[in-house]
């Protein structure tokens, strides 16, 4: 092989070309607005491509092949695989053939990210941030300006942002991965402010209040609150206290379209009082009630699904089910029974790829907290995991690229970088020093 091919295929890796593609097409792949019949479009055609370019592109440039980052990953896989094998020589019905097919999809996705940015992960985070942004702002914007797009933006009779998605979870899956992304470019950056990472926090911010999801709200107070006991750590300590900047904004905006509150113009900002009313009279007055009654009472369902998932996974403890929805669930106005996810990732890994699954899944948490632990970096990893950590605690991810390439940079990169800094005055790494 020449140098010159070699040369060629290097270039193609350092591509901002092949970052942006590559970080559109794996954003695009929610787009389900844009498939055609069968759950396959023009975005999935689009990252397979960019797949197998960055396959070849990385054979021939003769770099150094990551084989524990791509080990860790193809064990996961297998593991997951390992419940498909097992459902095709017992029971082949329980089996999904489209989840199956979109697990291999996902990790071959993952596969090609770990090499494509394999020394140069911030540039293809970058890349990723800027490209989820760039779509929720262009559908959040959709959404509101009158056009002949937007009544597309928005689910079927409802005012919940959907964007090019047919499912406004979706819309607020990537503001959680955004803002995940968004952090970690922050404290990556040492003590440099950016108002440009603000800016792109606004857009994770707005259209994640704008789906209308409780996961998403969820996710970000519960990052701030987190945020909060790690900056009030480092007051106890006498270091500088460092709050991220990107959480506030999605933060305020989450809590604005969540709490209904009356402004200066006499108008209502969140849920509007007949909204409120109608919901019951425990709700008004307990949170907890208020939460598991909101948005259709989903709050109330999901507690039903993942108590029925606990009795699901018992008959297969093992191996699990292998891909596919498992979980049954009655529904109260036909009294018929549909097969669901748990809409819990922990308990939907459980589900679909039983004990090897989890244990595989939660070595890799507790490897990732770790490798924090020893580099320092324990504060700045956790609050940039968060918002993926808690919104997977009310949707399943595991089919999302998104949530295994944050589990990845979280894992790999991240503490590399700001470990560099992680003991310096104002850090934001959990460190000994004073």
């Amino acid at each position: 092989m020449s140098d010159g091919l070699q040369n060629r295929a290097e270039v193609i890796l350092s591509s901002a070309l092949t970052r942006y593609g590559f970080a559109f097409s794996i954003v695009g792949l929610t787009f389900k607005q844009l498939q055609f019949a069968g759950g396959f479009g023009l975005m999935e055609i689009a990252a397979a491509a960019f797949c197998a370019l960055i396959g070849v592109a990385y054979l021939l440039s003769r770099q150094k092949i990551p084989m524990h980052a791509l080990g860790v990953a193809g064990g996961i896989f297998a593991v997951f695989m390992l419940g498909a094998i097992v459902a095709i020589l017992t029971d082949p019905q329980r089996l999904s053939i489209r989840d199956t097919i979109a697990y291999t999809f996902t990790f071959a996705i993952v596969c090609a990210f770990i090499l494509a940015s394999r020394n140069r992960e911030m540039a293809y985070i970058k890349a990723l941030a800027i490209a989820i942004n760039v779509c929720l702002a262009v559908f959040a914007v959709l959404a509101i300006i009158p056009s002949p797009a937007k009544n597309l933006m928005y689910y079927m009779n409802s005012d919940k942002l959907q964007g090019l998605s047919n499912n406004p979870n979706q819309i607020a899956f990537l503001a959680a991965v955004g803002l995940s992304l968004l952090i970690a470019i922050e404290l990556c950056g040492g003590n440099n402010r950016s108002w440009g990472l603000i800016a792109l926090s606004a857009a994770c911010g707005l259209a994640g209040a704008m789906s209308g999801s409780a996961a998403f709200t969820f996710a970000v107070g519960g990052t701030f609150v987190l945020a909060l006991i790690i900056a009030g750590i480092q007051a106890f300590k006498r270091t500088s206290m460092r709050l991220p900047l990107t959480i506030c904004l999605p933060f305020v905006l989450a809590i604005l379209f969540t709490v209904p509150l009356p402004n200066f113009l006499g108008t209502w900002v969140g849920p509007s009082p007949s909204e409120v009313s109608q919901l019951p009279a425990t709700a008004n007055s307990d949170p907890v009630m208020a939460l598991l009654e909101s948005d259709g009472g989903q709050g109330a369902i999901r507690m039903t699904l993942w108590k029925n998932a606990i009795s699901v996974f018992a008959s297969s403890p093992i191996f699990g089910m292998g891909p596919g929805p498992h979980v049954p669930l009655m529904l109260s106005d036909s009294s018929t029974v549909t097969l669901n996810e748990a809409h819990n990732t922990p308990i939907d890994i459980l589900v679909v790829s039983g004990i090897l699954g989890f244990l595989a899944f939660s070595g890799l948490s507790v490897w990732v907290l770790i490798n924090a632990v020893e580099k320092k970096t324990l504060g700045g990893v956790m609050v940039s995991v968060a918002p993926v950590a808690l919104f997977m605690l009310l949707h399943y991810e595991a089919r999302q690229p998104l949530f295994w390439i944050v589990i990845f940079f979280v894992a790999n990169a991240l503490p590399k970088v700001i470990g560099k800094e992680a003991s310096a005055p104002g850090s934001f790494g959990l460190s000994n020093s004073a």
